[in-house]
């Protein structure tokens, strides 16, 4: 059984991000998760938003050591979730590291070279 963090990053510090469309619960990462957990695995999301997460305090609320991190990231969160996803590589190397999400379907190579974590 592996296990699995989904990270929703923080909108905190994004101008203008107010709309209520952009502090929705993470309702893609629930979809994963049941798929996860479907399969036998365990599975945990941290909503970053919700909870006022920095980055460096990720690491206080990953219960497990994962197997496997995933990170959603649209325009306002792409460089926050480069952040969490740099600290999550430090604290776990050996976790595969997957960012997904609008930005990185759209901007996706752009995405890599300015984060090649």
């Amino acid at each position: 059984m592996a296990h699995f963090i989904f990270i929703s990053p923080s909108t905190h510090d994004s101008k203008g991000a107010t709309s209520l469309a952009l502090t929705m619960p993470p309702i893609g990462l629930a979809y994963l998760a049941a798929v996860v957990k479907s399969k036998g695995h365990s599975v945990e999301i941290i909503d970053t938003h919700l909870k006022g997460i920095l980055p460096e305090e990720i690491k206080d609320y990953a219960k497990i050591k994962p197997d496997f991190i995933g990170i959603t990231a649209n325009i306002l969160t792409i460089s926050r979730a480069a952040s969490y996803a740099q600290e999550l590589k430090r604290l776990y190397p050996k976790a595969e590291m997957v960012l997904g999400g609008p930005q990185v379907s759209v901007m996706g190579k752009r995405v890599l070279e300015k984060y090649p974590f």
